[in-house]
């Protein structure tokens, strides 16, 4: 196991550990390593540590693509589609534009994915319902 699985795997076990302490989101037959009920689970946890890391800013081969969460992917033509998803049964990725269109690729002609960049934060700029918040 490489050092940078060693880092990734204490992460996740001091993230879990911290959920076991608030008992109000533990599921009441959560044993090691099992699910932290609906709200956060140890899926959760792998992808919030890859979408921040190094490596997940970097285009990667398509075959490590995950399938369940939007991602920006990369033609076989040049080309990028950002916030695509998978579709299992028709095995093709997808994506809509501004105009509404649903546009679809069939998975043969995508060679690299990558996370979507993370949006500005801006400390200045009132947050969802932070306004309604202040009236």
């Amino acid at each position: 196991m490489s050092q940078r699985e060693n880092e990734l795997r204490e992460i996740i076990s001091d993230l879990i550990q911290g959920a076991r302490r608030d008992r109000s989101i533990l599921s009441s037959k959560a044993g090691p390593l099992h699910i932290i009920e609906t709200r956060v689970t140890k899926g959760q946890v792998l992808r919030a540590i890859h979408a921040t890391s190094q490596e997940a800013m970097q285009w990667q081969p398509i075959e490590t693509a995950p399938k369940d969460q939007l991602i920006d992917i990369w033609l076989a033509d040049g080309l990028r589609w950002c916030d695509c998803y998978y579709d299992r049964i028709c095995d093709e990725w997808r994506t809509s534009r501004p105009s509404c269109k649903l546009v679809t690729i069939k998975a043969r002609f995508v060679t690299h994915w990558m996370f979507p960049p993370a949006a500005p934060v801006d400390d200045d700029t009132p947050q969802c319902g932070a306004q309604e918040a202040a009236r």
